[in-house]
């Protein structure tokens, strides 16, 4: 997977704080590297994609990492620095975010549909 970071308006890459290698649960693997979970715009009733936000108190590390997970596979890992990098690297992500919110709204309009004509 590959990492980035923005820098003076442009993703470049960078490392990555998450240790891949740690498990086969990468979830785990954020949460070993010393991350919590804040903020996911996951849904109970999609299975789709999803950009997870999860943070640091290790002063070694970025303070934030975004986990950006398409359908079937994880497309990249963000980092940012501090609250306002994160505010300026959010704003950059904010028409993927809109995208992911599309989609995942899709599958729940889709799934209402066919659970309403199953009960016809």
């Amino acid at each position: 997977m590959s990492c980035y970071e923005l820098v003076n308006g442009a993703f470049e890459e960078a490392q990555e704080p998450v240790d891949q290698e740690a498990g086969d649960d990468y979830a785990q693997n954020i949460l070993k590297a010393g991350y919590f979970h804040q903020i996911c715009t996951e849904t109970h009733e999609s299975s789709g994609a999803e950009v997870s936000l999860y943070e640091t108190n290790d002063s070694g590390k970025p303070r934030y990492f975004i986990d950006v997970w398409g359908v079937s596979q994880q497309i990249a890992g963000l980092i940012a620095r501090d609250f306002p990098h994160l505010l300026q690297t959010m704003k950059a992500l904010a028409p993927l975010v809109s995208l992911v919110g599309l989609g995942q709204q899709a599958d729940i309009d889709a799934d209402r549909v066919i659970a309403r004509a199953s009960r016809s």
